[in-house]
């Protein structure tokens, strides 16, 4: 039980740095760091990978609503 108590006090510790930075950096700074995170760092093979991913998903999804209808 101690360990989950530690693993909660650490989570909210996290949540409340984050809002606290938030609140400092604005909407503007918000994009910013999801765009550093979640984009930024990508290789060439990750892009390819995600689009291709998306396009056969997009396919995919055509066909069974073609298949549905």
């Amino acid at each position: 039980m101690d360990k989950l108590d530690q693993i909660m006090t650490n989570f909210m510790g996290n949540f409340r740095n984050v809002y606290r930075e938030a609140k400092k950096q604005g909407f503007w700074g918000i994009l910013k760091l999801f765009w550093r995170d979640l984009f930024a760092g990508r290789t060439t093979f990750q892009w390819v990978y995600t689009v291709n991913s998306l396009l056969g998903w997009y396919q995919w999804t055509k066909a069974l609503k073609k298949e549905v209808a």
